[in-house]
């Protein structure tokens, strides 16, 4: 495949553009009320550690991360010089052939990818002083945006190969492709950690694999983290029912809009098999989590469910449980909805 000579042909810019919206989702996510268990602006939820201006600290550090990470996919997948462009042009390089491409470069280049990524987990320990604010969103978010990175490119490629047609990466439809890229990015980078045993051995993951054989987050982002994607089409349905247009220009109906995104948390919060809350306390009090966030889901109002939200914290309160793989997958949901155009 490298004999193809590949050549980058989308904006550094572009990219810029969907990092913002990556991490735009964190300081949503962040400033996001209520979430129970979890920190907001006026809460600490159960996180005695942590608070609102620790994790606000935080996301620039993520930013960081996400320009390296643009700079490491340059040169991982673009070996060759800009005067070879026209032998890139000369080629008629199918969808497959050319995100096959990707693939391989990035088995080949993987652990430079795996130890950019630990680099910056000491970094977030470093400034935090050994509090966890975004172990979480750091792994996630380097499949998410590598894929986006690779996603990209392909259709600036298709562009090239169907010229005066117009493709925009924005387009709702493209969504399956993007999710395949998610899958196949996962696969790479999970299959390589496990294989490694690049997994510490003393975390409540590690105990939910050894009695449960559920490898949690790893698990999810091997299958390409379905729940976003679900979370999208459930998130879209709801807007599409309230009629609501535009989340940004629409201030007449700010009581539904938060009530839809208090639903997309819940659902998010319910179909996740949190592997925290299940080392940490055991299935009952994870079937209780879970019983308390149906009800939430099932609210037929913004009243019913803020209350069944306050229940929820509650238990959070008294069990110090929180599920912050929730949190992370709401972020990277609200990230998906913004690249593509969907609030």
């Amino acid at each position: 495949m490298r004999s193809i000579k590949l050549v980058k042909l989308s904006s550094n810019e572009d990219i810029d553009e969907i990092i913002n919206s990556f991490i735009d989702s964190l300081y949503f996510e962040l400033s996001f009320h209520p979430k129970p268990g979890l920190v907001t602006p006026i809460s600490q939820g159960r996180h005695k550690d942590m608070d609102f201006f620790m994790m606000f600290e935080s996301i620039p550090l993520i930013r960081k991360y996400l320009n390296g990470l643009m700079d490491l996919c340059d040169k991982s997948f673009y070996l060759e010089q800009e005067s070879m462009v026209k032998d890139s042009m000369t080629f008629h390089i199918e969808d497959e052939e050319l995100m096959d491409y990707f693939f391989s470069i990035l088995e080949e280049e993987i652990e430079r990818f795996i130890h950019f990524g630990a680099i910056v987990e000491n970094q977030m320990f470093s400034k935090t002083k050994g509090v966890n604010t975004y172990k979480g969103i750091i792994f996630t978010y380097s499949i998410l945006f590598v894929a986006m990175y690779i996603f990209s490119e392909v259709y600036e490629y298709k562009l090239l190969d169907n010229e005066g047609n117009s493709f925009n990466i924005k387009r709702y439809s493209y969504i399956k492709t993007y999710s395949y890229i998610v899958q196949r990015v996962g696969q790479i980078l999970t299959s390589y950690k496990i294989n490694s045993a690049d997994l510490p051995e003393d975390t409540y993951g590690a105990k939910v694999y050894r009695e449960y054989r559920y490898r949690g987050v790893l698990e999810e982002a091997g299958k390409g983290y379905p729940i976003i994607f679900d979370a999208i089409n459930f998130f879209l349905r709801l807007k599409e029912k309230f009629s609501i247009d535009s989340f940004s220009y629409n201030t007449h109906s700010f009581e539904i809009k938060k009530y839809i995104f208090l639903k997309l948390f819940a659902f998010i919060s319910f179909n996740i098999k949190d592997t925290n809350i299940l080392g940490k306390k055991g299935e009952r009090v994870l079937n209780e989590y879970k019983d308390l966030t149906e009800k939430a889901l099932n609210s037929e109002n913004i009243n019913s469910m803020l209350k069944h939200l306050e229940q929820l914290n509650n238990l959070c309160i008294k069990e110090d449980i929180s599920s912050g793989g929730a949190a992370d997958i709401f972020a990277a949901t609200f990230a998906m909805l913004k690249i593509f155009a969907l609030l």
